[in-house]
């Protein structure tokens, strides 16, 4: 899938999700619409980052956004979101690039002031471009193309506005490579702008 594509369907998740308190005749039930932009980081088999130091990990970051509703239930509140982070895998085989689109779920309470811990879940599409420099590529031991991974958010909201967290994945082959004794992980930091919608 073209990079045009994701952008297309990155842009159709983000209208519709702004659009939900208008088609619901539960409007009221709504009253915070979020977005935001970030950096997205990856922690996995072909994250390469030999010494794991966090310097390395920013340093390899790429684009990170999100849109998404939420609504009040008791102390908590419960929010849908749809995220867009890409990854970039490479060794020295090969450079890959991918990209993330998740819809979640999620909830949230505020714990200690200023901050707010959240949780969600929800599927990920993913869809992978691995340029092959001499080594294995897609169709081999490494695969390309689009695939489906559960992947579950978590992480801190400051002030409801700075989100730092993890998205942690259900599957060893979110980069589209199976290896190491451990699961995928996306970090994520971002700013974002909540407005009230009642």
């Amino acid at each position: 899938m073209a990079r045009t594509d994701v952008v297309r369907a990155l842009m159709a998740g983000v209208l519709i999700v702004l659009a939900t308190p208008r088609m619901s005749d539960a409007q009221s039930a709504i009253d915070r619409v979020r977005f935001g932009i970030g950096l997205s980081m990856y922690g996995g088999d072909l994250d390469g980052n030999v010494g794991s130091d966090l310097p390395s990990y920013v340093g390899s970051s790429r684009l990170l956004a999100f849109a998404g509703v939420g609504r009040p239930v008791g102390p908590m509140r419960v929010g849908f979101d749809v995220t867009f982070g890409q990854l970039r895998a490479t060794s020295l085989s090969v450079d890959g690039t991918h990209s993330v689109i998740s819809a979640d779920v999620t909830g949230s309470r505020a714990m200690y002031g200023p901050i707010t811990l959240y949780a969600g879940f929800g599927p990920s599409l993913v869809l992978s471009n691995y340029d092959p420099s001499g080594g294995p590529g897609p169709g081999g031991e490494y695969s390309g193309g689009a695939r489906f991974a559960m992947t579950f958010p978590i992480g801190v909201i400051i002030e409801d506005v700075v989100r730092i967290g993890i998205r942690l994945s259900a599957t060893d082959r979110l980069d589209g490579f199976a290896g190491g004794s451990s699961r995928d992980v996306m970090g994520m930091m971002s700013i974002g702008y909540n407005f009230r919608v009642n």
